[in-house]
């Protein structure tokens, strides 16, 4: 059986986030992974209310885009998220998304040991894509899920890119080759775990 690896584009809309989540699930689906992309603006995500656990634990009372989502990122083996930098951090749609995951945390760690991966793409450089990524590896370690980076010299937290056009970010070699090693990084991680 093929890992699965799941991409969240924490953008709303598809530009340079999404051509960098693309270039790392190519490369993966290349090296026999089943990869799929979700792009949050697609759904209704509403901000998480602070349910008590109790409230949780018989499913999250908010109807909406999250629910589909939830249950794409429990089968998942590996998550791969992107945002663009918002003022300095990501995106609102990708925080709301973040924090509404905790239901997962209070039905079981769902998330446990799956892995997970970071890219950011920011307007300029200071565009707050060092904060941006610690939020998304936060996310992971709150989910005791386990961080991998592409591994190589250039970029050891995840893929960080600066591109203030849509498209850009496919114009700069160095980022596009970060993505796909990236990719091919997490299908040598997932294979030394056995999945």
């Amino acid at each position: 059986m093929s890992a699965y690896i799941l991409g969240i584009n924490g953008s709303p809309r598809k530009g340079n986030t999404y051509a960098m989540l693309k270039a790392v699930l190519s490369e993966a689906s290349a090296r026999g992974a089943v990869t799929e992309l979700v792009n949050l603006g697609d759904y209704e995500i509403r901000y998480c209310m602070g349910h008590p656990k109790e409230v949780c634990e018989k499913g999250c009372p908010l109807d909406d885009g999250f629910g589909e989502i939830a249950g794409k990122l429990i089968d998942a083996d590996c998550i791969i998220i992107g945002s663009p930098t918002f003022m300095g951090d990501v995106s609102g749609i990708l925080k709301n998304f973040i924090d509404r995951t905790v239901h997962l945390r209070r039905i079981g760690f769902k998330l446990r040991d799956k892995v997970g991966v970071g890219l950011v793409v920011g307007a300029h450089t200071g565009g707050g894509q060092d904060l941006a990524l610690r939020t998304i590896h936060t996310f992971f370690l709150k989910h005791n899920m386990l961080v991998v980076s592409e591994g190589e010299p250039s970029s050891q937290s995840g893929v960080i890119a600066v591109a203030r056009e849509v498209g850009e970010v496919e114009e700069n070699e160095t980022v596009m080759k970060e993505c796909r090693r990236l990719g091919e990084r997490v299908v040598e991680v997932l294979r030394m775990l056995g999945r």
